[in-house]
C-alpha cells in the first residue's frame, strides 16, 4: 500500500464516460489549466477538452531545467506547482526576466511555430507543470484550419507586448501587433502544413 517516490499519473475519464471522482477532479483540474492560457482563449469548450486530455504530467526538481534557450521544441509547459525562473542566455551571463509561478505557461511560441525556445526556463523549487504537445494542436487545425488565424493574432498580441516591455517598438501597437500576426500566421501554416 505504500506508494513510490514517482506516483502514476492521474487518468481522466474516457470520453462520454463518467468515470471516477477521482478522475473527474483531474480532468476538472486539467481544464482549468487550460483555460488560464490566454493563446488558448480562442478554442471552444470541446476543443479545451481534447488539449486537457492530451496533457501529460512533468515534475522538475529544483535547479532542472525545463527549457533551454535555442533548443528545439514542440510543446507548452503550464506551471501547476512550484516556481520557474526565466532567462535570457547572453554573453554576459544568463538575465533573469521573470519567475513564473502556478497558472502561468511557457515555450508557447515553440508550440504554435517549432521555433526553438526563445530563453531559458529553470525550476526554482520542486515544480509541476502539464505539458501540451503541437500533436493535439495540429488535430486541432485539421479540423478547424481557421483557428490558425485566431492563434496567429493572441500570440502576436503576447508578443507584442514582450517587445514593448523591452523597449523595442518602433511602431504603434497596432500596427506591430497586424504586422507579428501576419508573421505568426504564416510560420503556423508552414509548421502545421496547411497549405
Amino acid at each position: 500500500g505504500l506508494e513510490g517516490p514517482c506516483p502514476a499519473p492521474l487518468s481522466v475519464p474516457a470520453p462520454g464516460e463518467q468515470g471516477t471522482q477521482a478522475q473527474q477532479a483531474e480532468l476538472a483540474r486539467r481544464l482549468r489549466a487550460v483555460a488560464r492560457v490566454a493563446v488558448f482563449a480562442p478554442l471552444d469548450a470541446s476543443e479545451r477538452e481534447a488539449v486537457a486530455r492530451a496533457m501529460a504530467r512533468r515534475r522538475f526538481a529544483p535547479a532542472e531545467v525545463v527549457l533551454r534557450q535555442g533548443e528545439p521544441g514542440d510543446s507548452l509547459f503550464v506551471v501547476d506547482a512550484g516556481l520557474v525562473r526565466v532567462q535570457l542566455e547572453g554573453d554576459g551571463g544568463p538575465q533573469v526576466v521573470a519567475s513564473l509561478g502556478p497558472g502561468d505557461f511557457l515555450g508557447e511560441m515553440s508550440l504554435l511555430t517549432g521555433e526553438p525556445r526563445q530563453a531559458t526556463c529553470v525550476a526554482i523549487r520542486e515544480t509541476t507543470c502539464d505539458e501540451i504537445g503541437s500533436d493535439v494542436v495540429n488535430v486541432l487545425l485539421a479540423a478547424r484550419p481557421a483557428l490558425a488565424g485566431e492563434l496567429a493574432r493572441v500570440l502576436a498580441v503576447r508578443q507584442t507586448a514582450l517587445e514593448e516591455t523591452r523597449g523595442a517598438r518602433s511602431q504603434t501597437r497596432e500596427e506591430a501587433t497586424a504586422k507579428a500576426s501576419e508573421t505568426m500566421f504564416r510560420r503556423m501554416r508552414a509548421y502545421f502544413h496547411l497549405g
